[in-house]
């Protein structure tokens, strides 16, 4: 814990330098910065249904510390709730990587070599994941994610639910039904992950739920997956898929029903996605509008149908599992942003041995690094100077799409040889 404690004190340093110097950021990472402000004044003359902008539940927390204390700055409360945010999600990856080490979800014991060079353990002989302090320190220590505090933009909650939730759901990993308080903070982070990411983020549902049952279904090693097993995998699975269901669904109707008109505008439909790293912007700017027919098929592949057939594959690694779905449903995120690129990366990392000894993973993190540089100077160039031409963005920002794309690809094959491998020494 010490090491966990040491790293949030760096960040705390980091953060403050940040703060010191105020440096001039583009607008894609500040354009949220003024959003606190306006929630606060349309929720203080009781009509917060008039922003029709994303609320992060620290809206909520600064609007009641601004009542308390009108003398703080509503600023400077988002700030150090971003600031809290970004440690607690750190954090969770934290125990998340040393709980994969005792859960006995480390499924690459038979990788000869597959150790990871910066542990200098004698007591670990084969580490399957990375250090977790090092995955904790991606999340905690990386630019993006000071920048986006110091502009106040709260992209990052997202992410928040989303490492609290597979937080939880490895905690229940075996639980016992008498477990109640774990299955609970389950359940509110799952919710919570799908009421602030997009509509794509229910593909996130299944694998999630996989993660906490998997322990109890016992399957077979066989290399298909009988009927027997189809069902009794499904008989465990639905039931805690529908009460986070039936918790989404209530939550929009009892509290927030004005929210899902926006939602099927903005969401389902892609209209009204400003300048991101997305594809959504460029193609409701600039091509036609049948594009969108085409969106929302993809979309419709990726929760009904993509899940189901890497659940028969992956059957027998959910982590693996629920890493690929993740990747997948923050990729086609219609607000995607720096910090969710580097939210995909810190997921790769946590197989960092294997990843690094499969394929070519820092080279192409190099150069997934030199593309956001590229992409922040074209965006500059484009919209600071008034070309009047989105290509000077788009194209960077294509290369950047495309290397998580080769990534997330060469992740998946790297997975299915593992298994093929496994199943063949066992």
């Amino acid at each position: 814990m010490h090491d966990l404690v040491l790293l949030v004190s760096i960040r705390a340093l980091f953060q403050g330098i940040a703060h010191f110097v105020s440096p001039t950021l583009p607008f894609f990472v500040t354009r949220e910065s003024r959003d606190v402000l306006e929630y606060i004044a349309h929720k203080s003359i009781g009509r917060p249904q008039w922003f029709e902008g994303y609320v992060p539940f620290i809206f909520e927390l600064a609007w009641f510390v601004n009542e308390i204390s009108t003398s703080a700055s509503p600023t400077a409360i988002i700030k150090v709730l971003i600031f809290l945010i970004d440690v607690a999600a750190g954090s969770f990856w934290y125990f998340i990587v040393k709980r994969l080490s005792t859960a006995g979800l480390n499924k690459n014991k038979h990788v000869k070599g597959y150790d990871f060079v910066g542990l200098r353990n004698p007591e670990v002989k084969h580490l399957q994941v990375s250090q977790p302090l090092f995955i904790a320190g991606l999340h905690m220590l990386n630019p993006l994610s000071i920048l986006y505090n110091e502009a106040c933009n709260c992209d990052g909650v997202r992410y928040f639910w989303v490492s609290l939730a597979v937080f939880s759901a490895l905690q229940l990993y075996g639980y016992r039904p008498g477990d109640i308080p774990s299955y609970v903070l389950y359940q509110f982070a799952a919710c919570g992950m799908l009421l602030n990411g997009s509509f794509k983020m229910l593909a996130v549902l299944l694998p999630l739920t996989y993660l906490v049952v998997h322990k109890r279904l016992r399957l077979s090693n066989s290399a298909s997956l009988s009927w027997s097993e189809w069902k009794f995998m499904m008989r465990s699975i639905v039931p805690h898929i529908l009460v986070t269901i039936s918790m989404y669904v209530l939550y929009y109707v009892l509290v927030d029903h004005h929210m899902i008109r926006q939602i099927l505008d903005i969401d389902y439909g892609g209209r009204g996605s400003g300048i991101d790293f997305s594809l959504y912007w460029y193609l409701n700017r600039v091509l036609h509008s049948p594009f969108n027919i085409v969106n929302i098929f993809k979309a419709h592949m990726i929760i009904f149908v993509f899940p189901l057939p890497l659940l028969v594959v992956l059957r027998h690694r959910p982590m693996e599992y629920l890493i690929t779905m993740l990747s997948i449903s923050i990729l086609q995120q219609p607000r995607l942003s720096l910090v969710g690129l580097w939210f995909m990366i810190c997921l790769f990392a946590v197989h960092y041995p294997l990843m690094d000894k499969s394929l070519a993973f820092t080279k192409m993190m190099m150069m997934l690094f030199a593309t956001v540089i590229l992409s922040v100077v074209a965006y500059i160039a484009w919209a600071g100077r008034y070309i009047a031409n989105p290509n000077y963005f788009f194209a960077p920002q294509l290369l950047i799409l495309i290397l998580m794309c080769m990534v997330l690809e060469d992740y998946t094959k790297v997975n299915f040889n593992l298994m093929s491998t496994s199943k063949s020494q066992q």
